[in-house]
This record gives C-alpha cells, sequence and structure tokens, in this order.
C-alpha cells in the first residue's frame, strides 16, 4: 500500500496545519480558553513525525506540534480521516497514535538527561 496521502482534503488538512500561523488561528479559534490561557504559542514548533498506521496512511493525515504548556513540554495531536461510515476501531486507533507520541516524548526525555 502506498504512504501518499490520497484524498484532496487530507492533503489540504496537511499542508494547511503545517503552517504555523494557519495552526495558531486554528488553536485560538478551537481550543478552550482555559488552555489557551496556558500554552505558550510562541514556543509552538511543527514536529516531523506521523503516527498513522501503514494501513491507513492512504485515508489519514495527522499533524504534531509541540509546545509549552506552564512552562512544561507538551504536544498538540490533530488526526484528520474522512468518514462515510462509523468505524469502531477509531478510538483504539487515537490511543495507539497517542501512545507512539508519548513513547517518543519519553525516547526525547531519556537522551537529554
Amino acid at each position: 500500500m502506498s504512504t501518499l496521502i490520497h484524498h484532496a482534503n487530507d492533503k489540504l488538512f496537511k499542508l494547511s496545519m503545517g503552517e504555523l500561523q494557519v495552526a495558531i488561528e486554528f488553536f485560538q479559534t478551537y481550543l478552550p480558553a482555559a488552555l489557551l490561557e496556558k500554552m505558550e504559542l510562541s514556543t509552538l514548533k511543527l514536529e516531523k513525525h506521523s503516527f498513522v498506521d501503514q494501513t491507513y496512511k492512504a485515508n489519514e493525515a495527522d499533524v504534531v506540534y509541540s509546545v509549552q504548556i506552564n512552562h512544561q513540554p507538551a504536544y498538540v495531536y490533530i488526526l484528520c480521516e474522512s468518514q462515510t461510515n462509523v468505524d469502531s476501531t477509531m478510538a483504539f486507533r487515537l490511543w495507539s497514535y497517542t501512545l507512539r507520541l508519548m513513547e517518543l516524548h519519553s525516547l526525547k526525555k531519556s537522551t537529554i538527561i
């Protein structure tokens, strides 16, 4: 299976959300005010990782940003997928993608020490 994103809306998402200013405006529009108050958007940085399974690469796109929240490292993980039917495995897939992100963070911390 190809690792390219085939759907135009997924490509648009990946390109758009890969732009720092677009991401900042998106976060300011859609994240809760209580969270935004704690985020240091000046520290927002696009990470070059994707956590989507190979099986779903043709149908999903994800973007990861690192940011400081209350002076602590944090991540914003955004997944875009066009669906016409309910996917009963979605919660599990999101959990596995989040776990991969936490593993990456753990590895980064252990190499810094």
